[in-house]
């Protein structure tokens, strides 16, 4: 892992100052949200961020309060709230085995996530960091793509006649077992610059989880500084 975390030689390492928003690209990126998207009820909506892009004075603070955590470092602790909310994945069947739980967090903080993982990708695309084989969140590839390489995968041993095994997995819960430190890694191994990378992970261990369900927010809340007073480690 190490040795595939190694930095490249002749890859320039983007500043704090590449990650911050402009305004053309602010206002274009809250244009194309849904003013419907849910977040957390303690925090603005969508729709108070997608108005602010409308007007000259408030973009400009807006700009200024998404670009701060992103160049300095630090996580904002009014953006730890956030809410465990269940979906249901089959109409009617309400077992929580059985339900999907997403996060309900502050806009912004989404919204900053959501640049740090564009501009990640695209100074690993622009310097070919990315190896052939990964087709997923790329530009240019598709899923058939990659379905037709297995099938060509499969069929040259079956000419053969060679011994082929194949492991089919489903990664059911990848993102909520994501190490914090060895992603943090990866994105730094892209010439990424640490601050963004701090800001984003401070919040997800920091946060404080509460769970939405028909009855209303609960009053009990799980994770953040509770388990940093317990010396337990952060959710990860």
């Amino acid at each position: 892992m190490i040795q595939a975390m190694k930095i490249p030689e002749g890859v320039p390492t983007l500043c704090t100052k590449d990650m911050a928003w402009t305004k053309e690209e602010l206002k274009q990126s809250w244009g194309k949200q849904n003013a419907q998207t849910s977040c957390n009820s303690s925090q603005l909506p969508f729709s108070h961020h997608m108005a602010n892009t409308h007007h000259k004075q408030l973009m400009e603070v807006h700009m200024t309060l998404h670009a701060i955590p992103l160049e300095m470092g630090f996580a904002p602790t009014q953006w730890e709230p956030m809410m465990d909310f269940e979906l249901l994945k089959k109409l009617g069947v309400f077992d929580v085995e059985l339900m999907r739980t997403i996060e309900l967090m502050a806009a912004q903080y989404n919204m900053n996530n959501k640049r740090l993982g564009r501009i990640a990708m695209r100074h690993a695309e622009k310097y070919n960091l990315l190896p052939k084989e990964q087709c997923g969140s790329r530009k240019r590839h598709k899923s058939i793509t990659c379905l037709l390489k297995k099938i060509f995968m499969c069929n040259v041993p079956r000419q053969l006649c060679l011994p082929l095994a194949l492991m089919s997995n489903n990664a059911i819960k990848c993102y909520d077992y994501i190490i914090h430190n060895a992603t943090s890694l990866s994105i730094q191994a892209v010439r990424i610059p640490h601050q963004p990378i701090t800001a984003m992970f401070a919040i997800l261990q920091n946060a404080i989880h509460h769970v939405l369900t028909a009855f209303g927010k609960s009053k009990q809340s799980y994770g953040g500084r509770k388990r940093q007073l317990k010396n337990e480690l952060p959710l990860m």
